[in-house]
């Protein structure tokens, strides 16, 4: 994003609840630059009533469920949209370490909790800018 919205300070981009597309987990604010999230919820198989995301683990070469969504901030896409990959192989912990390693990056981990909620770990530069629903609310 380069400027911004007409009559505004800063863009606001929504991030989408693993757990129902329709609605938002909550938004960032960013004066300018590229977003990207890796999720297994659009683009995925269903065999034998099982779904599989299309986010390969490249030590098992299984779908990878490590996290549920990352999302990256940076200024240049292409990194953002291979942090976003990487970071979500990983998943919340070693993920948002990684993100924290790069001066440049911003961004956030939507992951299954243990007891089978979303979790939501934030980067440190992303942290003020981030701003969680309340509740889960629609996406307009």
């Amino acid at each position: 994003m380069v400027g911004t919205p007409p009559g505004k300070r800063r863009w606001s981009v929504g991030v989408k609840d693993p757990d129902a597309p329709d609605h938002l987990l909550g938004a960032i604010d960013l004066q300018e630059g590229s977003v990207s999230t890796s999720a297994n919820d659009s683009n995925f198989l269903v065999a034998d009533g099982q779904r599989f995301g299309h986010l390969l683990d490249p030590h098992s070469l299984e779908p990878s469920s490590a996290s549920e969504s990352v999302t990256i901030v940076s200024r240049d896409g292409t990194l953002a949209d291979a942090m976003s990959k990487a970071a979500f192989m990983l998943g919340p912990r070693q993920g948002i370490a990684l993100i924290d390693s790069y001066p440049a990056l911003a961004g956030l981990i939507a992951y299954r909790r243990s007891d089978g909620h979303v979790g939501v770990v934030v980067s440190r530069r992303l942290a003020g800018s981030f701003h969680p629903a309340p509740t889960r609310m629609p996406q307009r």
